[in-house]
């Protein structure tokens, strides 16, 4: 990871992921109005696709805890290698 976690959470609590969410939550909208007008003539794969594009968007939504998680795991395992080498030097 490149990002600390101090950097994502500064950016999870910025007005840019703010305006992003609020894009997401268009999106969303727009995902459901197409599965509220198209479900009686839309075929299954259409309605496939239209509720992966609706879980893919609301994913998006946990990406900064992703990233959270991976920085805490990254440091965590930076943390086990450099305790590992001092316990080897002893």
């Amino acid at each position: 990871m490149r990002s600390t976690i101090g950097q994502i959470r500064d950016f999870r609590d910025s007005a840019i992921w703010q305006d992003i969410t609020q894009e997401l939550n268009v999106w969303l909208d727009q995902i459901h109005e197409q599965l509220e007008n198209h479900h009686l003539t839309a075929d299954h794969r259409e309605l496939d696709r239209l509720g992966g594009c609706a879980e893919a968007v609301r994913n998006f939504f946990d990406i900064p805890m992703v990233l959270i998680g991976l920085a805490e795991d990254s440091q965590g395992e930076r943390e086990t290698i450099l305790n590992n080498l001092i316990k080897g030097r002893k």
